[in-house]
């Protein structure tokens, strides 16, 4: 199939789309991004937005039809986004700090990818895209090039993996619950479960968009205390310690989770001790 898309026809069909979406912005910048898995993102201040455009991935887009839908989307994250700041973690560890910074863009991608879906529902083509660009299995192997991998750079990953599983939900597509199964990871899919949930409670809430980051920071410190390593050998999702009752947790999301009635590391290790035990009773007897 040739390919019809360039620079000079991304820019023209953004500034038709911010006309069409009655966006009151202006396009100031058309740049070429250094990040090669963005295909296409956008920038904003006040009533000013930048075009970002990796050109390696954008040969990878067929034709205008495509390429409308991918730029509707990004637009997306304009509307349902009113200040593209998101908030930090006050912690002093990097790798802490990315990964909640990559589970909040995964709330952000929640919203853009709701209201693509929402305008244009169960879109054929961004749907064909979607999945023709949707690679896993390359995220987890430069996973494993880390020589000295920490649970947070898992989460990293695995919320980077997410993010771009997002819209087959929403849709109700089985891409991503297929490449679990076929890989053993059911609990990866159960997770990423437990997540939509969370964003779908906190998208709920009738507060102001800066309060629901703050709330995806609520989720983020309910996520991570899912024992990294157990999730990744057994596939099964068991929680280091009961955050039910957490202080620091929103009374919602600590609901939700206390439903989910997860294993907890503790509870596991008891039981095993009380199996023993009872094992070593019956051959004293």
């Amino acid at each position: 199939m040739k390919r019809l898309v360039n620079e000079r026809t991304v820019e023209k069909e953004f500034k038709c789309i911010l006309n069409e979406f009655q966006v009151p912005m202006t396009l100031v910048h058309t740049k070429k991004s250094d990040h090669p898995s963005s295909l296409v993102s956008v920038t904003w201040s006040g009533n000013q937005v930048t075009l970002l455009y990796s050109p390696q991935i954008l040969s990878t887009v067929y034709d205008l039809t495509e390429l409308k839908a991918i730029l509707r989307h990004e637009i997306c994250h304009i509307i349902t986004a009113p200040d593209p700041r998101v908030p930090t973690l006050d912690v002093d560890n990097p790798y802490i700090e990315t990964a909640a910074l990559h589970y909040v863009d995964v709330f952000r991608e929640y919203l853009a990818e709701n209201e693509f879906n929402r305008r244009f529902p169960n879109h054929r083509r961004y749907l064909q895209f979607k999945k023709r660009i949707f690679h896993p299995d390359k995220s987890l192997d430069e996973f494993l090039k880390n020589d000295n991998p920490n649970p947070f750079d898992f989460f990293s990953c695995l919320f980077g993996i997410y993010y771009d599983a997002i819209y087959f939900t929403l849709v109700h597509d089985a891409t991503f619950q297929r490449w679990c199964a076929a890989r053993y990871r059911h609990g990866f899919a159960e997770l990423f479960q437990y997540i939509i949930e969370d964003v779908a409670y906190i998208d709920g809430q009738d507060t102001e968009y800066r309060v629901k980051l703050n709330l995806m920071l609520h989720s983020f410190n309910a996520v991570v205390h899912v024992d990294a390593e157990t999730l990744w050998t057994t596939g099964e999702v068991q929680l280091i310690q009961d955050i039910s009752k957490a202080d620091t947790l929103d009374r919602g999301l600590a609901d939700l989770w206390k439903r989910r009635n997860l294993v907890t590391a503790d509870s596991t290790s008891h039981r095993a001790e009380r199996k023993k035990a009872k094992g070593k009773v019956k051959s004293d007897g």
